[in-house]
């Protein structure tokens, strides 16, 4: 038995490319842009609160700044807190 197959149903399995119009490629320029504001933005956010240290030891860390003293409760209208967990345990140190 042969089954006769329309066009509508050809076009659901092979649909055919749109051209592309200005309009999407404004789209597309303004989704990239917006993008690289928010990348840019957060970028710059992420950099205020970096704080270098290093390893002196199996259990301590030496950094820069005191990580009681030095570090603001508040900033820009939110708490901040500083936890260390060190890599392949379960201990949480939170300051």
């Amino acid at each position: 038995m042969i089954s006769l197959i329309n066009k509508k149903t050809i076009g659901s399995f092979f649909p055919r490319k749109q051209e592309p119009t200005s309009s999407s490629f404004q789209r597309r320029r303004e989704s990239i842009s917006v993008l690289l504001l928010l990348f840019f933005c957060l970028s710059i956010s992420a950099k205020d609160n970096n704080i270098s240290y290093k390893q002196d030891g199996p259990y301590r860390i030496v950094t820069d700044k005191h990580l009681i003293n030095d570090i603001p409760l508040k900033n820009k209208g939110g708490y901040q807190m500083v936890v260390e967990i060190p890599t392949g345990t379960r201990q949480k140190w939170e300051v």
